[in-house]
């Protein structure tokens, strides 16, 4: 056997070493695909409405300026719909994370009786669902449209998180579980003390895949609301882009043109928590995704 001093690096073939710069030139390429367009926004969200205009603003921002984004910020109904994002993605991150770690868990127990049939039924939607009209219809019996239970409940659980928190929870070794169940402890004492600290990563991934889809997400709150207090951020967003700087006003500022300037600042501002949280739980979002692949 081939002993390797320590520190050693294993030399790599020349068909490998082409097929290494191929890949990292390729991830460069993909990377610059994705980040030049944000670059350029960010750019004209603080450039001079003169140079933006003439379309000189390309990747660094020309006779820079926070006009635009105090124009933004000014904006009653910007504002309300921040707020009204801000809180429905709170709480539905809370309901949606209770309801799929409540369903997740039973159905990670090999003792449930019609464990597997549920299992597939859950499944089962994520191939196929009702559609539109019909959950229109549902949410509509139920009382709740334009309200603010709209941006909650139609899609509080995903079927798919289900499936990965399911398969997380079939990991823990069942050892845990029955010497808990000696010493006493109820189920929910088990799930609280026992399966969801050592489940943290995948549970830390999935919330942060709700409160993501909850923040970006526009087309619910533009079906089952109608009133402009409940509008969302990235709502008001595509309502910006496409009818310009009179939705920001909202009547505040009549007759003021529309200008990309305006729209690129309110682009940047919306997605501006998302990037700011992001980098905190990275190290979970990385480590989970992992986890739920090689258990799944």
């Amino acid at each position: 056997m081939v002993k390797l001093k320590k520190g050693t690096a294993v030399k790599k073939s020349r068909e490998e070493r082409i097929v290494t710069a191929v890949a990292y030139l390729i991830v460069i390429l993909l990377t610059l695909l994705c980040l030049l367009p944000f670059m350029r926004v960010i750019s004209q969200a603080f450039s001079s409405d003169v140079y933006v205009q003439s379309g000189n603003v390309v990747l660094f921002p020309k006779g820079f300026t926070l006009k635009h984004v105090e124009f933004v910020f000014g904006s009653a109904a910007f504002l309300r719909s921040l707020w009204i994002s801000v809180a429905s993605t709170v709480v539905f991150t809370i309901v949606s994370m209770v309801l799929t770690t409540i369903t997740a868990y039973p159905l990670s127990r090999s003792d449930l009786a019609a464990r597997r049939p549920l299992t597939l039924l859950i499944v089962f939607t994520m191939l196929f669902n009702g559609g539109i009209v019909p959950t229109y219809l549902v949410v509509k019996q139920l009382g709740v449209l334009d309200t603010f239970a709209a941006l909650i409940i139609p899609q509080a659980i995903s079927a798919y998180n289900t499936i990965i928190l399911i398969t997380s929870f079939r990991g823990i070794p069942k050892e845990y579980e029955d010497a808990a169940k000696v010493d006493g402890a109820s189920q929910f004492k088990i799930l609280y003390k026992i399966m969801i600290p050592l489940n943290k990563p995948s549970l830390v991934v999935i919330l942060l895949f709700y409160a993501v889809f909850r923040w970006n997400t526009w087309f619910d709150a533009l079906i089952y609301t109608n009133s402009k207090d409940l509008q969302t951020v990235q709502l008001f967003v595509k309502n910006v882009i496409e009818q310009g700087t009179n939705a920001i006003a909202n009547g505040a500022v009549a007759g003021r043109s529309p200008t990309t300037a305006v729209k690129s600042a309110t682009v940047i501002i919306a997605i501006m928590p998302i990037l700011v949280v992001y980098p905190f739980v990275q190290k979970y979002f990385v480590k989970g995704v992992m986890i739920g692949g090689i258990k799944g």
